[in-house]
C-alpha cells in the first residue's frame, strides 16, 4: 500500500504519541525483573552497560524527579494562596512534564530489556515487515499531515523475516517520529519496505540531519548525544532502536548530513523458507 499526504494544519512537533502510560497499565512486573536479570548478566559489554545504565538514572530519572520535589514543595508552601492562578498552573504543568518524561524513560528501559532479553530468539516468529511498515504510515499519517510533511509508505509487496513484531514496531515508529519530530514543515519523510538483496526497512526525511561529529555514538544504547539539536529522549530512544536491531541479528546504517536530511536502514536476516 502506498499512502501521500501533505499537512495543512499548524506545525506542531508535540506529535509523538506517550505510550509510556499504555505499557505502564497491566506491566508484568515478574516479566520486566527477569528481562532486566538477563540483560545484566550478558557477558557482552556487561559492565559498560552498568555504567551507562547508572549515567542514565541519574540524569533522566534522579533530575526531573528532583525538579517534581521542588515544585511540589513550591505549592504546599503556598498555603496563604500567594500564588496566583496562572503561575500555579505552570508549575503544575511543569510537574506533569517531569512526570511524563520519566515514565517515558521508564518505557524505554523496559523495551531496551525486551530487547536485549530478545536475543535469544525463542520468541521470534515470521513478520511481514511490509504490514509492520503500513501500519506505522498509517499511525504516523495524521501527524505528518498536521506538521505539513509529504509522507509516503512504499510496502506493497510481502518482506519476510522473523522476530519480535511489538518490538520491530516500535523500533520503526521511533525512527519515524524523529524523522517528522525534526523535519520542517514543507519536507517529506518516505517509509519502504524492501525485499532485495536481503529483508530490510528505510526510514528517509528531508530534516535537519545530524552533523558527522555528532554520529558516532550515536547508537549506543543508554548513552546521551549532547547539542545534536534533539532532546535526549530522542537519542535514548536511537539506542534503543540499535539494541532491537542486534537482537533481531540486522545491521542498522545510519546516512546524514546538515541540512540534507537523515536515511535510516535497518537490513535483516531473510526469513528461512
Amino acid at each position: 500500500m502506498r499512502h501521500e499526504g501533505s499537512g495543512q494544519n499548524g506545525h506542531d512537533r508535540t506529535f509523538l504519541a506517550d505510550s509510556a502510560r499504555e505499557s505502564a497499565d497491566g506491566v508484568d512486573i515478574a516479566a520486566d525483573h527477569a528481562a532486566f536479570s538477563a540483560a545484566f548478566a550478558a557477558p557482552r559489554e556487561h559492565h559498560d552497560f552498568i555504567d551507562d545504565f547508572v549515567d542514565l538514572v541519574g540524569h533522566h530519572l534522579r533530575t526531573p524527579l528532583t525538579a517534581i520535589r521542588t515544585l511540589l514543595e513550591l505549592l504546599a508552601d503556598d498555603s496563604g494562596g500567594g500564588l496566583d492562578p496562572a503561575t500555579a498552573r505552570r508549575l503544575v504543568g511543569a510537574v506533569q512534564a517531569n512526570s511524563d518524561r520519566m515514565l517515558r524513560v521508564i518505557d524505554t528501559l523496559l523495551l531496551l530489556a525486551r530487547a536485549r532479553h530478545a536475543e535469544s530468539a525463542r520468541d521470534h516468529v515470521p513478520v511481514d515487515l511490509a504490514a509492520v511498515v503500513d501500519r506505522v504510515g498509517s499511525a504516523m499519517a495524521p501527524a505528518a499531515d498536521g506538521s505539513g510533511i509529504s509522507m509516503t509508505v512504499e510496502a506493497t509487496d510481502p518482506v519476510w523475516t522473523v522476530g519480535d513484531p511489538v518490538l520491530l514496531e516500535r523500533a520503526i515508529g521511533h525512527l519515524a517520529g524523529n524523522a517528522l519530530r525534526f523535519t520542517d514543515r514543507g519536507g517529506r519523510l518516505s517509509l519502504r519496505a524492501l525485499a532485495e538483496p536481503r529483508p530490510a526497512i528505510e526510514v528517509q526525511d528531508t530534516g535537519v540531519g545530524i552533523p558527522p561529529e555528532r554520529q558516532p555514538g550515536l547508537l549506543r544504547p543508554l548513552v546521551l548525544t549532547a547539542g545534536t539539536g534533539a532532546d535526549d529522549d530522542a537519542h535514548l530512544g536511537l539506542g534503543t532502536v540499535s539494541a532491537i536491531a542486534r537482537a533481531h541479528r540486522g545491521d542498522i546504517d545510519v546516512r546524514s548530513a546538515p541540512g540534507r536530511g537523515t536515511t535510516f536502514r535497518i537490513t535483516f536476516p531473510t526469513a528461512p523458507s
